[in-house]
């Protein structure tokens, strides 16, 4: 996801083409994004999206008056969502009354209040589903005989109507559950949470489809411990269906042919930079030219004896929150 800056006293310039940022970028990107697009301290800006924003968001944020710490902030929380919960935010925000920046952020913390019904997509499927699983109680004891007369396009208009779904370009979407939380008052952002990993991968065993969600980086006590859960010897037989990270450089960095080792690896390396930076190093002195960060990081990790749980096991669903650990946080 990127957005390009423009300052508006620039725009007029024919030779000014503003600044390109890719999101979520941390305060100091976005402070330097603007002085790249040479917006002034109290300037007014304009803002464009482009790179590969959801589709389905497009029209609503190119019309609403969004701030850049807001579609950062918004493009933070898209980043951790699951497809699945993609998929349900799309209806979430066909459902609200007015597409505000500060709705279209609220709305994905009320991603549970919904439901997505994937694969139909119109009245006509979502009538035949409802009477084929008697979801609909004015018709529930007619006869037999009397279901073939009924018109299922009637049916799933009826459905719709009193249930307030909307149809999106995955199927159907309705409320589950009352209530709507607004943690975003229009002005001042919710608090982030800064992830405790660097990779969040996927794994999926090759033969049972069995499958856990692991941070990295991860000790080898719990990766021996992730192995035994999975009833498999190595990583070998598992195959990585998704990588995550609250580094945005990472988010699509790699390749199908990654290993887990090797994504450790890197884990333990950023650690080790992190642990220094925190401390005051200059990681551009000479003194660090031929350091093993990964090294640095693997003893450190041992020593701070982090309190995070590395792994979730999971039945085909996203875990949205883990314990945190207590240890050095990554820079988002």
């Amino acid at each position: 996801m990127q957005v390009c800056i423009y300052a508006e006293r620039h725009k007029s310039d024919f030779l000014y083409q503003g600044y390109t940022l890719t999101l979520p970028a941390d305060p100091m990107a976005m402070a330097n994004a603007k002085l790249c697009a040479r917006v002034a301290e109290g300037e007014g800006y304009s803002l464009e999206l482009v790179g590969q924003w959801p589709d389905f968001l497009y029209e609503p944020l190119e019309t609403c008056s969004a701030t850049l710490q807001e579609l950062n902030f918004l493009a933070q929380k898209l980043s951790q969502m699951s497809q699945e919960e993609m998929d349900t935010y799309e209806g979430v925000i066909q459902s609200v009354p007015e597409r505000t920046i500060r709705n279209l952020i609220n709305a994905a913390y009320n991603l549970d209040r919904f439901e997505l019904l994937p694969g139909i997509m119109d009245e006509e499927e979502l009538g035949k589903v409802s009477i084929k699983n008697n979801l609909v109680p004015v018709i529930r004891n007619l006869p037999d005989e009397v279901y073939p007369l009924l018109s299922l396009k009637k049916v799933g208009h009826c459905v719709k109507e009193q249930e307030q779904g909307v149809f999106t370009s995955k199927g159907y979407c309705c409320r589950s559950t009352e209530g709507w939380v607004e943690p975003y008052d229009g002005k001042e952002l919710p608090e982030q949470t800064i992830e405790d990993y660097i990779f969040f991968v996927h794994l999926q065993v090759s033969k049972t489809k069995e499958d856990v969600w692991l941070k990295l980086p991860c000790s080898e006590k719990r990766t021996r411990q992730v192995l035994a859960d999975l009833g498999i010897h190595t990583f070998k037989e598992c195959t990585i269906t998704d990588i995550r990270s609250p580094l945005p450089n990472f988010e699509n960095a790699f390749g199908q042919d990654v290993d887990v080792e090797t994504l450790n690896a890197l884990a333990f390396t950023i650690y080790g930079m992190e642990c220094l930076r925190e401390g005051g190093a200059d990681l551009e002195a000479e003194a660090f030219r031929n350091f093993d960060f990964e090294s640095y990081g693997r003893e450190d990790w041992r020593k701070s004896r982090l309190c995070m749980s590395p792994y979730v096991a999971s039945s085909n669903e996203t875990p949205l929150e883990e314990e945190q650990g207590n240890g050095p946080q990554m820079e988002l």
